[in-house]
């Protein structure tokens, strides 16, 4: 099992997440009500809808992390695969995505595109 294998099996046990097709129409999308939360596009890389607010507060410490690429403008923050502790950081990163998405409270804040649909191409298989 590859690290993105282990993650989506673990994802896909957290009750506020379900699988569906993802609106880039590459990999496996899980959403939690009506929002897209995670994007997991192939065994090396995957894409986290952390919200602004997330990245406001810990866009410092994610830009300094090897295994997470931010775009500006985006909440969408890409997550390279390669190792257990990355899909471990994926976990995590899911975890505050959720909550976020919860403190939104249903907000009716557009969709913004994930990696893929906006023109930046996830890391290839």
């Amino acid at each position: 099992m590859n690290d993105a294998e282990y993650a989506l099996e673990q994802l896909l046990s957290w009750p506020d997440l379900q699988p569906a097709p993802p609106s880039c129409g590459i990999g496996q999308a899980l959403v939690a009500g009506s929002s897209e939360i995670v994007h997991i596009y192939s065994s090396q890389s995957a894409d986290v809808n952390l919200t602004a607010s997330v990245i406001r507060r810990l866009g410092e410490e994610l830009e300094h992390s090897p295994g997470v690429r931010l775009q500006d403008g985006s909440p969408w923050g890409t997550v390279r695969l390669g190792s257990a502790s990355d899909a471990r950081l994926l976990l995590t990163l899911t975890s505050l995505a959720l909550h976020a998405h919860g403190q939104r409270g249903g907000d009716p804040a557009p969709a913004a595109p994930c990696s893929a649909a906006s023109g930046r191409t996830p890391p290839a298989e």
